[in-house]
């Protein structure tokens, strides 16, 4: 049986791995949208000092800020419980495919990518119709007077 202090420190160590998971999460998938710290903040409603610190582990804004944690996990589609989880073995298939697509690419083609990779199933869908439709037009050959 372990000593009240070893099951402080490992209490201790447990939660310090669990912030430093929070923190890689957040920056993973941050990251793989393309996403500056500041466009994150803007779009869960909370500084981009708040973002950092989450991000470098900083005890000042540490990862007991449900509030912000829930706010930001919201924004990536998630609940604040899953910024704890491991990331999955297809997630990480696909940050790897959004991230190895974007070599040579403009920043603003790779931001396009990363954003149409991030709608659902079915804005996808119609969105590929839609640019289908403009690259047949554009192919056709001009209509005669």
């Amino acid at each position: 049986m372990l000593s009240r202090p070893e099951m402080s420190n490992l209490l201790l160590m447990k939660y310090e791995e669990l912030r430093r998971l929070v923190a890689r999460r957040i920056l993973r998938l941050r990251e793989v949208r393309g996403w500056s710290q500041r466009e994150l903040a803007q779009r869960a409603g909370i500084s981009q000092r708040t973002v950092s610190n989450y991000e470098a582990l900083d005890a000042q804004t540490d990862s007991g800020n449900l509030g912000g944690l829930s706010k930001v996990a919201t924004v990536f589609g998630l609940e604040v419980w899953e910024l704890v989880k491991p990331e999955t073995e297809e997630e990480g298939k696909k940050a790897a495919s959004v991230s190895a697509g974007a070599d040579g690419l403009a920043p603003d083609a790779i931001k396009f990518a990363r954003a149409v990779q991030n709608l659902p199933a079915s804005q996808r869908a119609a969105l590929e119709q839609t640019i289908k439709a403009f690259a047949d037009l554009a192919a056709s050959p001009a209509p005669r007077p």
